[in-house]
């Protein structure tokens, strides 16, 4: 999955993240489930490109024209509990699926991050390398009944071990808890300007900001346009 701030890999090793920071030096961690099992490896709904590759000088293990997917699934990674990555807009979502009479005490994830804490909004920060990353405050749901009921629930933490509790739910129907991976940086070590007059909503629910910058702005995504500094001064436009 590419983000705005990086690259996320999913694999039977775990969920590997690759994200620039504010020195462009990109800082790598890892979430693994706790007592979980991570062998039942699935994919989702097929998506509308295909990938090639052409990795060393062995034209015969050249692969081209191959599936991507929007999401991958772990299945009963815990007994009864599923976990799906799915790429959203560009950023990553994490979905636990928890079956009928299932644990939710049962999740928990393991971050080989230098330090997880949680902020007064109820954000996971992972500290990694002198920057931040947020796990956005979880939220849940199930559908009863074609509806969907919103259900409480905030993350519990404990070293670099994080899980959930969550408030009353009928435990007859499945429980989706859904937190999602964000940036908290953008810019340099120089001092940038940003227009309070050029702020606009998008009709997708992003935000797009138009400023300057002396430096080169870290939390750009490596496909972006025009992610050197040209001069002594450039034009900084973003979309969250």
């Amino acid at each position: 999955v590419n983000t705005y701030v990086g690259k996320v890999t999913v694999s039977r090793n775990g969920i590997d993240y690759f994200l620039s920071g504010k020195d462009q030096v990109v800082k790598s961690f890892r979430e693994l489930p706790v007592h979980g099992n991570l062998s039942f490896l699935t994919s989702g709904e097929v998506a509308g490109t295909t990938v090639s590759v052409f990795s060393g000088n062995n034209s015969e293990e050249w692969q081209s024209n191959l599936a991507s997917y929007e999401s991958v699934r772990y299945e009963s990674v815990w007994d009864g509990v599923d976990i799906e990555v799915r790429a959203f807009q560009d950023s990553m979502e994490k979905y636990f699926y928890v079956a009928p009479e299932a644990g939710v005490n049962d999740i928990l994830m393991e971050v080989s991050a230098e330090e997880l804490a949680l902020d007064e909004s109820g954000n996971l920060v992972v500290r990694q390398g002198g920057d931040e990353y947020l796990m956005t405050a979880p939220v849940a749901w199930q559908t009863i009944d074609d509806e969907r009921v919103d259900v409480e629930v905030e993350y519990t933490l404990e070293g670099s071990q994080y899980g959930f509790v969550v408030g009353e739910y009928d435990s007859r129907y499945e429980l989706v808890i859904d937190p999602i991976l964000a940036g908290t940086y953008l810019g340099s070590d120089e001092d940038e300007f940003i227009s309070g007059e050029v702020i606009e909503h998008t009709p997708d629910g992003g935000v797009v900001i138009v400023g300057s910058t002396p430096g080169v702005v870290a939390g750009v995504p490596s496909g972006g346009y025009g992610t050197a500094s040209d001069g002594n001064e450039d034009v900084m436009v973003a979309k969250f």
